[in-house]
C-alpha cells in the first residue's frame, strides 16, 4: 500500500466486491494516509495507552514512523531467527503472503 495506495485500494475494492467509485476510493485514500491515521485517536491510541500505563509518555507511539524497512533498525539477529522460523512453520500459507520488506523509493 505504501508503494501505490490507489492501486492497492482498487485491488481491495475488487476483492471485496464493494464497487466503490473512483471518487469514493479517493476519499478512502485521503483517509488512509499515514499522517492522517497517526493524527486520529481511533487509529493511533497512543494517548489512551499512556493513560492506562501501557506506554510511557514520549517513549514510544503505537503508530510510529510509517517508514518501510525501519524494522531492520530494531530486529536483533535472534528476533529475526525467530521470525524466520515462524514464517517457515507457516508452510504454504506463509508463501502465499507476498510481504515486501523494502521499497526502492520512500515517500
Amino acid at each position: 500500500m505504501k508503494e501505490d495506495l490507489g492501486r492497492e485500494l482498487q485491488r481491495l475494492n475488487t476483492f471485496l466486491g464493494t464497487a466503490l467509485t473512483h471518487h469514493q476510493l479517493q476519499q478512502v485514500a485521503n483517509h488512509s494516509t499515514f499522517s492522517g491515521m497517526k493524527a486520529r485517536s481511533t487509529t493511533n491510541p497512543t494517548a489512551a495507552f499512556v493513560k492506562n500505563g501501557a506506554f510511557v509518555k514520549g517513549e514510544s507511539d503505537f503508530v510510529r514512523k510509517g517508514t518501510t524497512g525501519d524494522w531492520t533498525n530494531y530486529f536483533t539477529p535472534e528476533l529475526d531467527a525467530k521470525f524466520q522460523a515462524w514464517m517457515t512453520a507457516g508452510g504454504a500459507i506463509a508463501k502465499d503472503i507476498p510481504f515486501r520488506y523494502h521499497l526502492e523509493k520512500q515517500e
